[in-house]
C-alpha cells in the first residue's frame, strides 16, 4: 500500500485509485493480481477472472458501491470513477460486473425504504453481485414496450415473463426488476433471488458474446412468481422516470471503462511502435505513426475533460445530468472506439496475429470496449436524448456560472453523496452552464484558429436547431445536431478544465490548443494538428509512459515491475 507521503501530491478523489493500483500491481507481470497473461487466457476459455474478482472483494472494493449513510464507502462518484478506470485498464469484465451491480443498486439508494437499503447494503458488503432487469427479448430497452408483469395480489406481487439479456442475471443474488404493474403503468421491484420459489423462476443460459467473454449476460424468467409487496421501490407507476434517472448516474461511469481501455490500448501501441523497426529506425520516426499516437492521447484527455465534470455533477448539480450524462455516454465510448481502431493500424499485422501477449491483450480490450456504446442506452438512444434537450435551445440559459469551479477545479472538495432522487430531473430545462460558458471562452481564446472554426460551427448549429424544432429528436437532423453539440460541449469542457486549474501541465496551454485542433477534426477531417502543440503532447505521452503514470491531466503513479 502507498504510504501517506506518497499520496500528498495526489488529489483526494484519486487516492483510493492510487492505493488500488498498488494493490493490483503491474498487469504486465504474471504475478500481479490482475495480470494480462491470465486475463487473455481466461478470455480464450470464456471464463471470468475469478481470482481477480475475489481479490477486489478482499480489498473491499464493493464497499465503494454502498453510500456512507448505509455503512459503505461511497462518498464521491469522482473517487469511484477513478477506481473503475484503474480496474478497467486491466480487465473490463471486472468493472462491468461491479458496475452492473451498482446499476441495480442505485434505484434502492434513491427510492428504497430504510429496510430495503440496509438489506441491500449487507449483501453488497458481503461481496454479492446484482442486476437491473430491464431489457426484454422482443422489446430491448423500450420502457413502454415492457411485457413482464407484476400483478398485485393481497400482500404480494406476482411476476410473469422473461427479462433478457441481463448482466449478472444468473450469478447475482438480487435484481431490480422493471415490470408492468397496470395499464400503462410500470414500477421497480427489488427482488431477493434467494427467496424466490425454485419452481417459479429460472435463469436462461448465458449469451455468447464477441467481447466480455465469461461475463454473466443471461436472462431470468418468472412464472407466477410471488414476491413480497414491500419489494416495491418508491411509488407504484413511477418506473419510467425512476429508470431514466437511475441511468443518468451510471452512464457517466461508463466513460471510466472506455478511458481505462484506451489507456491500455495506447500503452500497447506505443510500446510496439518504439520496438518495431522499419527502414533502419523505430516506426515512431514515421510522422503518420506519431500522429496516430498523439491523436489517441488527445482523445483520452478530451474524454477525461468531458467525463470529470459530469461525474462531479452527480453531487454538485444533478439537475443537469439529463443532458450531460447523455453526452458523456455517447461521446466518450464512440471516440474511444475510433481511437482504438486507429491504434490497431499501428500494430498492423500484429493486431491480427495471436502469437504474442501484447497483441492478444489489445484484441481482447478492443472487443470488450465495444459494449460501452451499447448498454445503458445505445448510441442512437443517447443522440435522441441529447437532441430532445437541445429543443430548449431557443430558451437556453447559462444557468448558474458559480457552479463551474465545483465541476472543473480538480482540487475542490466535492459534496458527499447523499442519495436524493428529488434533485434528478428528466430534462435540463434549457439550462446548461457548460454550453453557456462558450461565448466568453471563444472571446478569450479567439486567436486560436480552431476556436474560430468551432465558433462558426456553433452558429451553424443554432440555425439547425431552429429547423429541428419542427422535427422529431430522433430524425437524421436531430442526430447530426446532437453530434455537433457534443463536439462543442467537449471543446468548452477542455477550455474550462484549463481555465479552472493551475500548475504542472495546466501552466502550458499547448495541450488545450492540440485538444481543440483534435476536436475540430471531428467536424473537418482535413484539419491538421498544429506542430508545436502536437510536439508538446507527444512529450507528455513519453513522460507518462516512462514515469510511469496513468494517461491523465492529473495522473496517478502506476506500479511497474513489482
Amino acid at each position: 500500500m502507498l504510504i501517506d507521503a506518497d499520496l500528498r501530491e495526489i488529489r483526494a478523489s484519486d487516492r483510493s485509485a492510487a492505493r488500488l493500483e498498488k494493490f493490483l500491481g503491474d498487469p504486465d507481470r504474471e504475478t500481479a493480481v490482475s495480470a494480462f497473461a491470465h486475463s487473455v487466457a481466461q478470455d480464450d476459455r470464456d471464463e471470468m477472472p475469478w481470482r481477480a474478482m475475489d481479490a477486489l472483494r478482499s480489498w473491499e472494493f464493493p464497499a465503494f458501491l454502498v453510500p456512507e449513510a448505509f455503512g459503505g464507502r461511497l462518498r464521491s462518484f469522482a473517487e469511484l470513477f477513478a477506481m473503475c478506470r484503474s480496474v478497467a485498464r486491466r480487465d473490463l469484465r471486472l468493472a462491468v460486473s461491479f458496475g452492473t451491480t451498482l446499476l441495480g443498486a442505485n434505484p434502492v439508494w434513491l427510492w428504497g425504504t430504510d429496510q430495503q437499503r440496509q438489506w441491500l447494503a449487507s449483501r453488497l458488503l458481503a461481496g454479492d453481485l446484482g442486476s437491473f432487469a430491464m431489457s426484454e427479448r422482443e422489446h430491448g430497452s423500450d420502457l413502454a414496450g415492457c411485457q413482464v408483469s407484476a400483478r398485485r395480489e393481497g400482500d404480494r406481487y406476482v411476476l410473469d415473463g422473461e427479462k433478457w439479456p441481463v448482466g449478472n442475471a444468473t450469478r447475482g443474488t438480487f435484481c431490480t426488476v422493471y415490470a408492468r404493474t397496470g395499464p400503462r403503468q410500470f414500477s421497480l421491484l427489488l427482488v431477493d433471488k434467494r427467496r424466490l420459489p425454485a419452481q417459479r423462476h429460472h435463469n436462461s443460459p448465458g449469451v455468447p458474446t464477441v467481447g466480455l467473454r465469461g461475463h454473466d449476460l443471461s436472462g431470468i424468467t418468472f412464472t407466477d412468481c410471488p414476491v413480497p409487496a414491500d419489494s416495491l421501490l418508491g411509488s407504484p407507476g413511477a418506473g419510467i422516470p425512476q429508470t431514466m434517472k437511475t441511468l443518468q448516474i451510471t452512464r457517466t461511469l461508463i466513460a471510466a471503462l472506455s478511458l481505462g481501455s484506451l489507456d491500455t490500448g495506447l500503452r500497447l501501441a506505443y510500446a510496439h511502435a518504439r520496438s518495431r523497426r522499419l527502414y533502419g529506425a523505430p516506426i515512431t520516426a514515421l510522422p503518420a505513426i506519431r500522429d496516430i499516437l498523439v491523436r489517441a492521447y488527445l482523445d483520452l484527455i478530451i474524454g477525461e475533460c468531458v467525463s470529470v465534470p459530469a461525474v462531479r455533477a452527480i453531487t454538485e448539480s444533478p439537475e443537469r445530468l439529463s443532458l450531460w450524462s447523455a453526452i458523456v455516454k455517447y461521446f466518450v465510448p464512440v471516440t474511444v472506439e475510433r481511437a482504438l481502431a486507429d491504434l490497431n493500424t499501428v500494430l498492423s499485422a500484429r493486431g491480427y496475429l495471436r502469437d504474442s501477449l501484447p497483441a492478444r491483450t489489445f484484441q481482447k480490450l478492443h472487443r470488450d470496449q465495444a459494449i460501452a456504446s451499447i448498454f445503458e442506452g445505445t448510441t442512437h438512444v443517447n443522440l435522441s436524448s441529447i437532441a430532445a434537450d437541445l429543443l430548449f435551445a431557443a430558451n437556453r440559459s447559462g444557468g448558474d456560472p458559480t457552479l463551474l469551479p465545483a465541476l472543473f477545479d480538480r482540487q475542490v472538495e466535492l459534496t458527499p453523496w447523499v442519495p436524493d432522487a428529488r434533485r434528478l430531473s428528466l430534462s435540463n430545462g434549457g439550462q446548461d452552464e457548460i454550453g453557456g460558458a462558450w461565448p466568453q471562452l471563444s472571446d478569450r481564446f479567439s486567436s486560436w484558429p480552431s476556436v474560430r472554426r468551432l465558433d462558426a460551427a456553433r452558429r451553424d448549429l443554432t440555425v439547425r436547431l431552429a429547423e429541428m424544432d419542427r422535427r422529431a429528436p430522433g430524425s437524421a437532423l436531430g442526430h447530426t445536431s446532437a453530434r455537433v453539440h457534443c463536439v462543442l460541449h467537449a471543446a468548452a469542457c477542455v477550455l474550462l478544465t484549463g481555465a479552472h486549474n493551475s500548475g504542472d501541465v495546466f501552466a502550458d496551454e499547448s495541450w488545450m490548443m492540440a485538444a481543440l485542433d483534435r476536436l475540430t477534426q471531428h467536424l473537418d477531417p482535413t484539419w491538421q494538428l498544429s506542430p508545436g502543440p502536437a510536439a508538446a503532447v507527444e512529450a507528455m505521452v513519453t513522460a507518462q509512459v516512462e514515469t510511469p503514470e496513468l494517461f491523465s491531466l492529473t495522473p496517478i503513479p502506476l506500479p511497474a515491475g513489482e
